[in-house]
């Protein structure tokens, strides 16, 4: 979130549990997938994954802005203090 000065984990809510489609608990486990991947710097399996979430659910906007970040990362030469934290500068 602009202007804060640490890192903030942010969650997408899609439904309850119980009520969770088997596509969506899908959605969630790749999710998932593509954020432990991006922690631990594997871009790869970062965009791998995004791609197969937006198979499942076209046009997600989380899911397009993991999947932007890693390929320019992947590009990138990620410092070794790299903490996985994207500094917004704009709302």
């Amino acid at each position: 979130m602009k202007g804060k000065a640490e890192g903030i984990i942010v969650y997408q809510l899609m439904t309850l549990r119980d009520k969770a489609t088997p596509e969506q608990l899908r959605a969630e486990a790749l999710g998932e997938e593509a954020m432990q991947a991006y922690l631990a710097r594997n871009f790869a399996s970062v965009t791998a994954a995004c791609r197969r979430l937006l198979e499942l659910l076209p046009g997600d906007v989380s899911a397009s802005a993991l999947l932007a970040r890693a390929e320019q990362l992947e590009k990138a030469d990620v410092p070794e203090d790299w903490d996985g934290v994207m500094v917004l500068t704009d709302k």
